[in-house]
């Protein structure tokens, strides 16, 4: 085993990115790191007294020189023969999480990204999102929605958690999907009509349009809504909030009145006259 593949074992054993493990050694950028584990540079003297520095845990033997098991204190029998490390990359199928779900959000800033299957690897310091409980077996991404075109359903910067489907065939009519083109990220109700897609926004003032299958480069199923927006009541429940609030009053009112006369009627019977 090479240095390279060790550096990369090690991000694999500590369930962490490049990026993570670069601003953790105090280095601006995962581009060191990354460039290690692609291979394309060998680490130096100064980034192997990092690692070790800042990850005391680590076997120094294991580390330089390929000898002996990855951590300190580590029995042999705790490490699978058959178990095959591999670099950390910026998501994966969640079978290959524990109990922490961390998926990454794609901001306004990373769309291109998730035009260009999230190739390009600055997108390493990504903001990722916390979620315990998603399917197993999987490849989920948080993306947050810019506008109004969805309202009510979506609100304006709702973080949307997606599940990506094979393609377009998987698409059932009418529900909400985010569609990545060639032209853009749209996150619209869709219609499927085979050779095209009607993308729909629930906001009546915006248009539909439609896009060729062709052009479609993912699918993704909209699971969860993540939103810090909390509107007023629709017509219908405040007149039916005000309706209740009225009753309540009246209720009330009627207990009065009723307390109020049968004081009346004590009042009365004490000075009638008696026969």
């Amino acid at each position: 085993m090479d240095i390279n593949q060790a550096i990369a074992d090690l991000l694999k054993a500590l369930d962490i990115t490049p990026y993570q493990m670069a601003k953790t050694l105090g280095y601006n950028n995962g581009d060191k790191i990354y460039n290690i584990i692609n291979r394309k540079n060998k680490p130096g003297f100064d980034t192997l007294h990092d690692i070790l520095t800042h990850y005391p845990q680590v076997n120094s033997d294991w580390l330089l020189r390929g000898e002996g098991i990855m951590f300190r204190n580590q029995k042999a029998e705790e490490v699978p023969a058959d178990v095959a490390l591999t670099p950390a990359v910026l998501y994966r199928p969640m079978e290959d999480w524990e109990e922490g779900k961390m998926i990454p959000l794609v901001d306004k800033y990373a769309y291109a990204s998730l035009l260009n299957g999230f190739a390009d690897t600055d997108q390493e310091n990504m903001t990722r999102i916390y979620l315990s409980d998603l399917r197993p077996g999987r490849t989920y991404v948080g993306i947050r929605i810019y506008g109004d075109s969805m309202h009510p359903t979506i609100a304006d910067h709702d973080v949307l958690v997606a599940s990506q489907l094979e393609g377009p065939g998987e698409i059932k009519s009418n529900y909400i999907y985010i569609i990545v083109t060639v032209d853009g990220v749209y996150c619209k109700r869709v219609v499927n009509h085979g050779t095209r897609l009607q993308l729909k926004s629930d906001n009546r003032a915006h248009p539909y349009f439609s896009v060729d299958v062709k052009d479609v480069r993912s699918v993704w199923e909209v699971k969860r809504r993540i939103t810090g927006n909390f509107s007023g009541p629709m017509d219908a429940e405040q007149r039916l909030a005000d309706t209740e609030k009225s009753a309540y009053y009246l209720e009330n009112e009627v207990q009065r009145l009723s307390d109020e006369l049968q004081e009346v009627k004590r009042e009365i019977k004490k000075i009638a006259p008696k026969n």
